[in-house]
């Protein structure tokens, strides 16, 4: 399959408070085909989402409003994202984010640090399970 048709009409939702990193997936998953909209904090996913169903959603774990707070448990509680695959992106080690998402049950993960170029094929991935 070609590199930039991967992701052809597949609608991700990124979250991230880090602007550096947005803009890092977004041109990413742009490359394979993606349409991305993002946002850098929770309570503007209602807003992001409005009228646009994602098919995906990649956030960070570590999200300033959410301290203590399940991200996931947040996500699927809106009815904008409530059944939505769930795709963690995080800068902790590989063993603690597959460990969290285990324990959160995320549709999947991807390392930050270890293997960022990896997130197109892990959303298409979580994709072709549900």
């Amino acid at each position: 399959m070609i590199r930039s048709k991967v992701g052809v009409g597949i609608r991700v939702l990124l979250i991230d408070d880090s602007d550096m990193a947005l803009d890092f997936q977004t041109k990413l998953l742009a490359r394979f085909g993606f349409e991305v909209r993002s946002c850098s904090q929770l309570c503007d996913v209602r807003e992001r989402v409005d009228g646009w169903r994602p098919a995906a959603i990649v956030t960070d774990v570590d999200l300033p409003e959410a301290e203590n707070t399940d991200v996931l448990g947040f996500l699927r509680a809106d009815p904008g994202t409530n059944g939505v695959p769930v795709v963690l992106c995080s800068g902790l080690p590989l063993e603690d984010l597959e460990r969290l998402a285990s324990e959160r049950s995320a549709d999947g993960f991807v390392s930050k640090s270890d293997n960022i170029q990896a997130l197109p094929e892990e959303v298409r991935r979580v994709l072709s399970v549900k």
